[in-house]
């Protein structure tokens, strides 16, 4: 019977898990559509990635009047390509999460496009434009990436590469990513190259500080003489649990208790003040982190 209740637990949890991945890809999908079909193809900004890629042959097809093929299109057309790439060359390890992300991107832009088509900028401000349209697409890529999805593109091809050529994922990304960027100089205009160059650049910046805002939690070192009250207000008030090793003051001899614990934000603040209610001498030092592996927390698998 216990057997049966520990699977029925296991399922229910496996559930709750794939539904919140789900719904928060779902989020970083569409906030990522947005700023690209807000921001980056009206401008032509050609930042890096599939839609760079499909932006700058868009704006050379319309160039030359086969406008019948928008970046919309070449977005979805692209996507379908590289994701069958990806099946065919990376084979069963290519997630389901890529794929769903992928498809997603492309459909919710070729939708945005028929109901809120975009024939130009929002503003007069590229400047503007281009920090909206970063901070839209690095936002979303960071919950993606959180939840170990990626919206395909050139991210299939680094995979692909990855796998053949044992280069390193981020190197290969950099590298297609400043290619497409630097393109636009030649292939659009110098101002909106440069201004793509850019925010390529902003963008690997903005995304880490984003995936590092979202993973940011906190680690405490409590050394305190009431180790027992706190331990109970970490493991029945806080939900979390703790590490302690006995010690002594280097000038008073005393025995003192060391409690190491890592847990949210507001958490940390709760344990904070609780310690100095409890005990006056109580010393606390508070950590920020963005990477805590472990239960409860990120997985050894989860890449940054």
């Amino acid at each position: 019977m216990s057997k049966v209740k520990g699977f029925d637990q296991t399922m229910k949890t496996d559930k709750k898990k794939f539904i919140k991945d789900i719904l928060w890809l779902t989020f970083g999908t569409l906030l990522m559509s947005v700023g690209v079909h807000l921001f980056k193809i009206p401008n032509h900004f050609s930042t890096g990635g599939m839609s760079g890629l499909s932006i700058i042959i868009g704006y050379l097809l319309g160039k030359n009047d086969v406008s019948f093929i928008t970046t919309a299109n070449l977005i979805l057309i692209f996507n379908v390509i590289f994701v069958i790439a990806g099946f065919i060359f990376v084979g069963k390890s290519f997630g389901w999460k890529t794929v769903y992300c992928s498809f997603l991107f492309s459909g919710a832009i070729q939708l945005l496009d028929i109901v809120f088509p975009m024939n130009s900028p929002l503003t007069d401000q590229r400047m503007l434009e281009l920090l909206c349209a970063t901070a839209f697409q690095s936002v979303g890529a960071a919950v993606v990436f959180k939840y170990g999805g990626s919206t395909g593109g050139t991210d299939i091809i680094a995979m692909i590469l990855k796998k053949y050529l044992k280069s390193d994922i981020s190197v290969s990304l950099v590298i297609a990513d400043a290619l497409i960027a630097f393109s636009a100089i030649f292939l659009i205009d110098v101002e909106t190259g440069l201004y793509s160059v850019l925010g390529m650049m902003l963008k690997s910046f903005f995304v880490q500080g984003a995936i590092g805002f979202i993973n940011r939690r906190k680690t405490l070192l409590v050394i305190t003489s009431k180790p027992d009250e706190i331990i109970e207000f970490i493991t029945n008030k806080l939900h979390r649990s703790a590490t302690l090793w006995h010690a002594a003051g280097a000038f008073t001899e005393e025995d003192r208790t060391i409690l190491f614990a890592a847990m949210t934000q507001y958490q940390a603040a709760e344990l904070r003040n609780y310690a100095k209610k409890i005990d006056e001498h109580a010393f606390v030092t508070v950590i920020n982190s963005s990477e805590i592996y472990g239960k409860g927390f990120m997985n050894f698998s989860d890449e940054l």
